[in-house]
């Protein structure tokens, strides 16, 4: 998985945090999506797990 997937996956994430910070749901937005987007931004997309 390369940078550029790892972008295409937290583009629309990060956009979507924004969007709840703005609407005044920062506490919606801290919670599972934030570390959702720490963990991609850190170890990119081989660590991610996967409900199956």
């Amino acid at each position: 998985v390369n940078l550029y997937q790892c972008r295409r996956v937290l583009e629309p994430l990060e956009l979507c945090y924004r969007s709840l910070c703005a609407c005044g749901d920062k506490t919606i937005a801290d919670g599972s999506l934030l570390d959702f987007l720490r963990q991609v931004s850190t170890f990119g997309l081989s660590l991610v797990k996967l409900d199956i």
